[in-house]
């Protein structure tokens, strides 16, 4: 489909291609990222917890700090 719209430029599709790529490792990156500091932030110490409580933490503004429009599943994530 690339291809077709680029009209079959060879070197642009692979330049389109490689910013594709490199869109989807930042965004796997930044994902990564969001999970662990969600992991940093719900590990502090017992008498801290009373100051960083992830329950009342927006998860979704978050987030948006990481530059992810929503917040990814914390399932399994913990790195």
């Amino acid at each position: 489909m690339v291809r077709v719209i680029l009209g079959g430029n060879h070197s642009k599709y692979t330049e389109v291609h490689d910013l594709c790529e490199f869109y989807v490792v930042k965004m796997k990156l930044a994902e990564n990222a969001f999970c662990l500091w969600v992991r940093a932030y719900s590990t502090h110490r017992g008498e801290l917890k009373s100051i960083f409580m992830v329950k009342k933490l927006h998860l979704g503004h978050v987030a948006k700090s990481f530059a992810l429009k929503e917040k990814p599943s914390l399932v399994g994530r913990w790195v």
